[in-house]
């Protein structure tokens, strides 16, 4: 009961995000800057949250009509943003699985630098990819092929 209180619209949580709106939206521009051709900024209208981009020359848009890499870009830009601004415990460790199958080329460069500002906020960052530039990006590779109808692991 105590969780379903706070995690409601008008919960603890929510009066909490919407008093830190101004701070979260200037470190989710932070995060962008240099990585992205776009802003992102969260907005509370009607006691809800929304998400919205803007481009330069374009009006804002609510994120659900976003592409698929500006979805990727704009939500991995929030993730930094909240783990910038906030004094609650953190994890030492991220799991991120597949998180650049719907990026194009044009955010593929962005997207790896958001990786490496992640590693400034986790010990360890598991990447789950197939995509061979992200390959670059990690310290260490346990590669899992298939031979002969098995999963075959090279570390």
């Amino acid at each position: 009961d105590l969780l379903l209180e706070c995690m409601h619209p008008s919960g603890i949580s929510y009066e909490i995000i919407k008093e830190k709106l101004p701070r979260i939206n200037n470190e989710i521009e932070k995060v962008l800057l240099n990585i992205a051709n776009f802003s992102v900024f969260i907005e509370n209208e009607d006691n809800k949250l929304d998400v919205f981009i803007k481009h330069p020359n374009f009006a804002s848009r609510p994120i659900e009509m976003c592409s698929g890499s500006e979805q990727t870009i704009a939500s991995m830009a929030i993730r930094i943003a909240l783990l910038k601004i906030t004094s609650l415990p953190k994890s030492s460790l991220m799991i991120l699985d597949e998180p650049a199958t719907s990026l194009d080329g044009d955010y593929l460069i962005g997207f790896t630098k958001l990786l490496e500002m992640l590693k400034n906020h986790f010990k360890i960052i598991i990447l789950i990819s197939h995509l061979d530039f992200l390959k670059d990006c990690a310290d260490s590779q346990i590669i899992i092929e298939k031979k002969d109808k098995y999963a075959h692991v090279n570390c």
